[in-house]
């Protein structure tokens, strides 16, 4: 939240000495020559917002902080302010600007009651013309449906843990974050460009970027906030560990590094904070669900070994997934399938497919972009009902199989985690299978949630690195093998 002067009192003095006070708005020129000097302000918090409305830009001031960053309308007063020394430090306003003083707004995007959600699937389908299974599997592509109209599909229970971490709520105040590692050609930076299709909130090029960018820092004026803090819903981050390489090698030690990058466990638990230094200071609520898919560091082959540059405590604070040479192999050798046809999240660009609707294709994109935004922002209010057996038999799963480190960072928060991975699994059944309105986890849903987490803990194991055969010395030059040339006795044929 920011600061702002609402009223100030000024008072000088005329030539007989008598006081003359005057007060200025928001909206009013203040001098200090010529109105005085400054005696007492009225100043108030707001929540901060950029929005374009007819082509013209204001900064929207709330007192409530906006649940999403989609279309609103806003009720409230707008004033033309001049420009001040203040908005310009902490606005980075420049000249005059339009500020809005919100009273209400309302959202086109609603999140819903649990008991309203089935209905609202099924309203859905038959508004749009879809049987059960067109569906079912128009929903479990449409994370994976890239703009360019490709579905960029994974593992089944890979792709049912994707759609658990989305759906699932928050435990402890904070939900579920996912890292995802691989070694190269794993398809992650496209997994993250599908997701960017539907939420449209941006992906950090990490790669490209400090850990500062992900914090709060206060270098600028006013202090930023990071990537993660200014992400509504999802935070979309693609290659963590390059990030972390290149700081370190641009003179950082990993120490340094690893307590910067510390700073992520308040964000990641949801933490309300206040931030500051002498260039001002955030009051952080952080909302967004956090996804990152990464190549491992240079430094590392398994996961263990990326406890040496990533502090331990931040990572058992996310589900950390590494893709197996099976899922490798899935990617490589998957064909590609078009989405039907308009399935492309909120744009109005159309995925060519030989399947025809009877509303337009930009249309249909917009209604389902909203429909599964609308489930989404529904399904982070509640939880499902699951059996405390279940919950005790996933934990058991997993330290059981792993071993230390990766068991020892586990079991600090392994029950907030296999808690929503069943709640996630759970609401997943129900919503676009088998519209189940009661949300209670079945045995089905344990047996998806256990085949998940082993798939997790074996990837634990997988070496991330490039294989190399041992038996090749590759500081030897290579001999060509040439075919050898049958000997042919004088008048017989080599054929």
């Amino acid at each position: 939240m920011t600061t702002i002067t609402l009223i100030s009192e000024a008072v000088r003095k005329n030539k007989e000495g008598d006081e003359i006070v005057t007060y200025k708005f928001v909206d009013d020129t203040y001098n200090k020559n010529e109105d005085g000097r400054e005696r007492a302000v009225l100043e108030e918090n707001f929540w901060v917002y950029t929005v374009s409305s007819g082509g013209i830009k204001y900064i929207v001031l709330a007192k409530e902080k906006l649940e999403n960053h989609e279309v609103h309308k806003f009720k409230g007063m707008a004033v033309r302010v001049p420009h001040k020394k203040e908005f310009e430090k902490n606005l980075a306003c420049r000249g005059s600007t339009n500020f809005f003083f919100c009273k209400e707004a309302e959202s086109t995007i609603r999140a819903r009651p649990p008991e309203e959600l089935v209905p609202y699937a099924k309203k859905f389908m038959e508004e749009n013309n879809m049987d059960d299974k067109e569906f079912y599997q128009t929903m479990k592509d449409y994370i994976f449906t890239h703009e360019n109209g490709l579905i960029y599909n994974q593992p089944e229970d890979y792709t049912i843990l994707r759609h658990a971490q989305l759906l699932s709520g928050k435990v402890d105040g904070y939900p579920m974050h996912l890292f995802v590692w691989s070694s190269f050609g794993g398809g992650k930076t496209q997994e993250l460009e599908c997701l960017d299709n539907v939420f449209q909130e941006g992906i950090l090029e990490a790669a490209n970027s400090t850990p500062k960018s992900l914090v709060p820092s206060f270098n600028a004026v006013p202090p930023a906030p990071g990537f993660l803090l200014t992400r509504n819903r999802v935070a979309l981050v693609d290659e963590l560990m390059k990030m972390i390489d290149n700081a370190v090698n641009n003179s950082r030690s990993v120490s340094d590094v690893k307590n910067q990058l510390a700073n992520l466990n308040f964000i990641f638990e949801h933490r309300k904070r206040n931030a500051n230094s002498g260039n001002g200071g955030i009051y952080c609520i952080p909302t967004m669900k956090t996804i990152m898919m990464m190549n491992p560091s240079s430094r590392s082959k398994y996961i263990h070994q990326e406890l040496d540059v990533l502090d331990p405590s931040t990572m058992s604070r996310i589900v950390p997934f590494v893709k197996s040479d099976k899922h490798l192999k899935f990617i490589t050798t998957n064909v590609l399938k078009k989405a039907r046809k308009g399935v492309k999240g909120g744009t109005s660009k159309i995925a060519q497919n030989q399947n025809n609707l009877n509303i337009p294709c930009p249309r249909f994109a917009l209604l389902l972009n909203e429909f599964y935004v609308t489930i989404y922002d529904s399904c982070q209010h509640f939880l499902t009902n699951p059996k405390q057996s279940f919950l005790d038999g996933l934990l058991g799963v997993v330290l059981t199989l792993a071993k230390n480190p990766m068991k020892t960072v586990w079991s600090r928060r392994g029950k907030h985690h296999t808690r929503l991975l069943l709640d996630g699994v759970t609401k997943y059944r129900c919503l676009f299978r088998d519209f189940d309105p009661t949300f209670e986890s079945t045995q089905e849903d344990y047996d998806t949630c256990e085949r998940i987490l082993v798939e997790m803990v074996n990837g634990w194991s997988e070496n991330m690195g490039i294989q190399q055969d041992i038996h090749n010395n590759y500081n030897q030059t290579p001999i060509p093998i040439v075919p050898s040339t049958p000997q042919v006795k004088l008048g017989e044929s080599r054929w």
